[in-house]
C-alpha cells in the first residue's frame, strides 16, 4: 500500500511541474498545433490509465504505446527549438514533466497488477 501511496505522490508531484510549465510567460505549446496534439493525446491516455487502474481494469498496454509515441514527437520537435531561447527551456520542463508521468504510470500499472 505505501507504495502506491508514493507512486501516486510522485504522480502529483509531476502534474504540478507540469502546471508550472503552463503558467511560464512563453506557453511551450505556443505556434505548434502538433506539440499541441501531442500533450492532449497525453493528457487524455494519462487521464484514461489512472481511471482503469482506479476501477481495477487492465487495457492500459494500448494506451501506454500511444503515450510513449506522443513522447517520441514531442522530443522530435524539441529538436527543432533553438536551445537557448526560453520557449525551448519551458518546452524541456513540459517532457520532463511528461516523462515523470510516464514513468510513475508504469509503475502504478505494475503495481495494480501485482495486487491482483
Amino acid at each position: 500500500m505505501q507504495r502506491s501511496l508514493d507512486a501516486l505522490r510522485r504522480l502529483y508531484n509531476s502534474v504540478i511541474i507540469l502546471d508550472r510549465a503552463a503558467e511560464t510567460s512563453v506557453s511551450p505549446i505556443v505556434g505548434n498545433s502538433g506539440l499541441r496534439d501531442e500533450v492532449s493525446t497525453l493528457r487524455r491516455e494519462t487521464c484514461d490509465i489512472v481511471k482503469a487502474l482506479a476501477e481495477g481494469k487492465d487495457g492500459t498496454e494500448q494506451r501506454t504505446r500511444q503515450i510513449d509515441e506522443a513522447l517520441r514527437g514531442l522530443r522530435a520537435r524539441l529538436a527543432e527549438d533553438d536551445p537557448r531561447s526560453e520557449l525551448h527551456r519551458n518546452r524541456n520542463a513540459l517532457a520532463f514533466g511528461l516523462y515523470e508521468v510516464r514513468k510513475t504510470l508504469a509503475e502504478l500499472i505494475d503495481l495494480c497488477k501485482r495486487e491482483k
